[in-house]
């Protein structure tokens, strides 16, 4: 298949309306244009490790020694990776990590004094708050940090928000480095409600400068490797999230799943936008005889994007089961590049395989302006669509199964 198919849509599925005859157009160009393929020998981003996390009863000294029992006992996370692919310059670098009743402890090995870190920890992976730790500081700084939506106009015919993530007053943070690398404490009173999603990222850039590992005389810059952490001794459950959109509803129905369970469990459930809570409840798993669990809820119809749930098992505990969707990551979906277009509208898509699908454009009255199957390659790419000037200005575009909206608006732009 050539890597640019053009499409020459010769009219449009469905008689049109009288009073659509001169909006309609009889040949519109639209072309599928798959992204080039990877560059041979460049790496692709490789999956991240989680790293595995440890549960103590005892709290950390913190004085940048690893040879107390808490760290002996805890298995050690993966190495990080440079962001140009190299290996870390020293091979001690590494992570490990354990919940304690205070907070959670982190330590990062053999990561010298005299460079830029910071950490991050997201209590449940939902990406509405999280605490960020800067150790290059004097002395070093945590700070909450809080996704906020704020209204905005966007120039077509849809409300929308968009938000912001500020973050607080930096404060003193409970950390020392020593001989071994750093030695950290989170407390929990610092993170929202915590869950086995708990993800943390660490960026380490050093300020050395060599032939071997900074051919630009730039600092590097290396990325911890892992990100979602994993409870030692609980591996054999699992839990997970997944929505359905039923647009002529006006509902999105959420599917919990849970497998490993002993006996029925409460679970809170909490359905955020765009960093806002706006429904919230609470449900029953009742698990089968081979210990795996299903229910389902029903919520008012949101965006598809900026829209989340976040699910956690009841009770007090500081780090409880949970799991969390953000429907933006899902595998197969499309987005429109150009909202507001100048004649042209690109729409980009990510699928997995050589699929046909029906692309649609909509009057604002729902009159179907075109109707075309078109194929898409696997991977990601964008298809092109001249809009021809006798259409509306304000139009609703489709592209089946990949807009999870079902439609989407486009508007085009004023002239000056």
């Amino acid at each position: 298949m050539k890597s640019d198919l053009i499409v020459l849509l010769v009219g449009v599925l469905g008689a049109p309306s009288p009073a659509l005859a001169e909006q309609t157009e009889t040949s519109v160009e639209v072309v599928v244009q798959p992204d080039p393929p990877r560059i041979p020998g460049k790496p692709l981003g490789s999956p991240k490790p989680k790293i595995p996390l440890g549960i103590s009863d005892q709290p950390p000294t913190l004085d940048g020694r690893l040879d107390e029992p808490l760290w002996l006992d805890a298995e050690p996370g993966p190495p990080p990776e440079s962001l140009v692919n190299l290996p870390p310059p020293d091979p001690r670098w590494g992570l490990t990590a354990v919940a304690t009743p205070g907070g959670l402890a982190i330590a990062l090995r053999g990561v010298p004094l005299r460079s830029e870190t910071r950490v991050s920890v997201d209590p449940n992976a939902s990406r509405i708050g999280w605490a960020e730790l800067d150790l290059s500081a004097d002395p070093p700084t945590i700070r909450r940090c809080r996704a906020r939506d704020l209204d905005a106009v966007p120039p077509f015919a849809a409300p929308a928000r968009v938000y912001v993530r500020p973050c607080g007053a930096a404060v003193p943070a409970q950390a020392s480095h020593g001989p071994d690398g750093w030695e950290l404490l989170v407390p929990w009173s610092a993170l929202d409600p915590s869950t086995d999603d708990l993800q943390i990222q660490w960026y380490t850039k050093t300020p050395e400068a060599s032939a071997t590992y900074d051919v630009g005389r730039a600092a590097r810059t290396f990325a911890g490797a892992g990100r979602s952490v994993q409870i030692e001794g609980q591996r054999g459950r699992s839990e997970s999230v997944g929505v359905s959109w039923d647009r002529a509803r006006g509902v999105a129905t959420w599917t919990v799943r849970a497998a490993g369970l002993k006996g029925p469990e409460d679970w809170d459930w909490q359905v955020h936008y765009n960093g806002q809570w706006i429904h919230a409840g609470r449900l029953t798993l009742e698990p089968n005889p081979s210990g795996a669990a299903l229910a389902t809820l029903e919520t008012p119809n949101q965006p598809h994007t900026g829209t989340g749930i976040l699910v956690a098992q009841s009770g007090g505990a500081p780090l409880v089961r949970g799991a969390w969707h953000l429907p933006w990551g899902l595998t197969e979906r499309a987005t429109v590049a150009t909202p507001v277009h100048a004649g042209r509208v690109e729409l980009r898509y990510t699928q997995q395989g050589v699929r046909e699908r029906t692309l649609r454009f909509r009057g604002p009255d729902g009159a179907l302006l075109l109707e075309r199957a078109v194929e898409l390659s696997s991977g990601k790419g964008s298809v092109l669509v001249a809009i021809p000037e006798s259409w509306p200005d304000h139009l609703e575009v489709e592209l089946e199964g990949l807009f999870p909206e079902g439609s989407v608006p486009v508007k085009r732009q004023e002239a000056p």
